[in-house]
């Protein structure tokens, strides 16, 4: 197993304190409270520029987990971003597990939708943040741009980044619960729930990571859940695949 380190400073807790707790609570108690208030209409116009404000973040956040390598020297291996020869063999094992658990979740997903009160359901798990649910056709395609850059980005800061500082300072196994738990606050927007789950999503993925050597299928297997999600919770929501709107 690896034990990626990165030396703290003073200011890697006030970008955790920033990203994973300030900014997912304004966002959780201020500014979604006030979206959901508007009408659907003005709701649907709003909808691709909250996908791309969500694209410039994660950008943001990828720039600061990668400041240790371009202003502290350390190295790409550090933010779990290099793949040794002989981790090949562990890489591959990681990659079978995902696709055993990302098609185990299709499958689950599929019963679902054949359970006569399956969409009720889903509507209910998700109607916190249905506002966010793609809806056209090109807001499913910006869904997929940010799900594939939540994989990317999350990952290297909450994995990568997050994690190898409170590693350098507290046993692995406490710097993952601290990691899983931020990482669950930085979803603060899908109340309590979402918070638990994707807290343990998290563990997870630091799991995966340490198993792997790298973060590269916790990236993909992040992007393709979130894709996932995102179609699952759009069926709920709106009805059959071709019964959606399609226009822009």
């Amino acid at each position: 197993m690896i034990d990626p380190t990165i030396d703290a400073r003073f200011w890697d807790f006030i970008i955790f304190g920033v990203f994973a707790l300030l900014i997912p609570g304004w966002t959780a108690l201020v500014t979604l409270p006030r979206v959901r208030k508007l009408p659907a209409e003005e709701l649907n116009r709003l909808r691709p520029r909250l996908y791309i404000e969500a694209i410039v973040l994660q950008w943001v956040m990828a720039a600061i987990a990668l400041h240790p390598v371009f202003l502290r020297g350390a190295d790409y291996s550090q933010l779990g971003l290099t793949i040794a020869l002989p981790d090949l063999p562990r890489l591959a094992g990681g990659l079978c597990l995902v696709i055993l658990a990302l098609l185990a979740l299709a499958w689950q997903q599929q019963s679902i939708k054949r359970m006569p009160e399956g969409r009720a359901m889903v509507r209910e798990a998700v109607q916190r943040f249905a506002f966010l649910m793609p809806r056209t056709r090109n807001e499913r395609f910006f869904w997929i741009v940010v799900s594939l850059h939540a994989g990317v980005c999350e990952e290297l800061f909450f994995r990568g980044y997050l994690f190898g500082v409170l590693n350098s300072l507290a046993p692995w196994w406490a710097a993952a619960i601290a990691a899983a738990l931020l990482f669950g606050m930085g979803h603060a927007y899908q109340g309590v729930r979402g918070v638990a789950s994707t807290g343990i999503i998290g563990a997870v993925a630091i799991g995966l990571y340490l198993l792997t050597g790298s973060l590269w299928v916790g990236m993909l297997a992040h992007a393709v859940y979130d894709v996932q999600g995102g179609e699952f919770g759009r069926w709920a929501l709106y009805g059959k695949d071709d019964s959606a709107p399609t226009h822009a």
